[in-house]
């Protein structure tokens, strides 16, 4: 799948540049999920091709995109006006979808 294809065909009105920030954005959150101890990994240089990425890439920029539209709010208060998020960047159960993994065994 051409991530960048599927982004931009769903969200006609990113600019490339948009698109390929919050691609880089989803896969920064990726690796942080799956070696949070390993800080010579990083999302540039890791081999995104298998395919088990794709859908979660995709899933991760939908929820990206709709935090910026503040569609992904779970609470809300009138008069204070108060807006409470899942997390501070994606859905929890987003990133249960990632096995955790401690490094690589050298």
């Amino acid at each position: 799948m051409d991530l960048k294809v599927e982004i931009k065909s769903k969200y006609e009105h990113l600019s490339d540049r948009e698109v390929n920030l919050f691609i880089n954005k989803a896969k920064a959150i990726a690796i942080d999920q799956l070696y949070p101890n390993d800080l010579s990994i990083n999302y540039l240089s890791f081999d995104w091709t298998n395919p088990r990425f794709d859908m979660w890439l995709l899933d991760c920029v939908d929820e990206l995109v709709e935090r910026v539209g503040i569609s992904s709010v779970t609470s809300y208060k009138e008069n204070g006006m108060s807006w409470t998020f899942d997390r501070a960047g994606v859905s929890q159960a987003l990133l249960d979808r990632l096995p955790r993994n401690i490094g690589i065994i050298r």
